[in-house]
């Protein structure tokens, strides 16, 4: 076990060593809060009836928090087509470890990094500025770390899956773009599911993306027009167990592709 908290590691000493980068992207997160709080002030000052069971107030929380809950989840997309690509992928085959497993490892340094670096620091700005109490939430913290973990897994098992084309195509640019567009859409990220149109909200539930950012938020929030617990944990268990077969089939897959090619 200590091979992969190594990786976990060394991705998080990584990280501290671009300065520039981190300043960069804290000071961007922060233009995202800014931009998408601004915007729901003013949606729920012009078309208050249109907004269901919530405010203004909860919407601003809702923007402050979800942000934050996407800046802790972190991962290194480049490092599977990277190595791909270099061919150092197939060292790490050879060595006495589970490679998918090294790259979650990997990505939870990354993600420890931005939850004391970046979520904390634009939680306390956030607090300052807007003035958002995090009292109301204190009850919901332990169910909260809960499904965040579950959502965090299944985070990273989209992102393997989607590292992992690679394996059997020259450019993956085309996939992560499709990715970030589905993720910007259906995750909540931008607008809480709940807001959908019936029959996209429908669709959305059966996509990985909402169990990333909406769900953890909206439990953390308390809000009272969410599926029960013990639904929200089975369809958070099929998600996983759904993908970790895809997970499976694209590791055998890319490993058996690699031995035909003389790897």
């Amino acid at each position: 076990m200590n091979v992969y908290f190594r990786f976990t590691s060394m991705s998080f000493q990584k990280a501290l060593a671009y300065r520039l980068e981190y300043f960069v992207s804290l000071t961007t997160s922060f233009l995202y809060i800014f931009i998408f709080t601004s915007v729901w002030a003013t949606v729920s000052a012009e078309s208050p009836d249109n907004l269901g069971t919530w405010t203004g107030t909860t919407l601003v929380s809702y923007a402050i928090l979800t942000t934050i809950v996407k800046v802790c989840m972190s991962r290194n997309d480049q490092m599977i087509p990277n190595k791909i690509r270099n061919g150092d992928i197939i060292f790490d085959f050879l060595k006495p470890y589970s490679y998918p497993l090294a790259y979650a490892f990997d990505s939870l340094g990354g993600s420890i990094f931005q939850a004391f670096a970046k979520a904390i620091p634009l939680l306390i700005i956030s607090i300052l500025i807007y003035g958002i109490s995090l009292v109301e939430y204190l009850p919901n913290v332990f169910l909260f770390l809960a499904f965040y973990s579950l959502g965090y897994i299944l985070y990273l098992m989209v992102g393997y899956v989607l590292g992992s084309m690679a394996f059997f195509f020259t450019d993956v640019f085309g996939f992560y773009l499709l990715y970030y567009a589905c993720t910007t859409l259906f995750s909540g990220a931008i607008i809480p599911v709940d807001l959908f149109p019936d029959l996209l909200k429908t669709i959305t539930v059966y996509t990985p993306f909402p169990y990333f950012f909406y769900y953890p938020t909206s439990i953390l929030m308390g809000r009272g027009d969410l599926p029960t617990t013990h639904y929200l944990l089975l369809t958070y268990i099929s998600q996983i167990a759904f993908w970790l077969i895809i997970c499976r089939i694209v590791y055998l897959q890319g490993r058996k592709k690699l031995e035909i090619l003389g790897g």
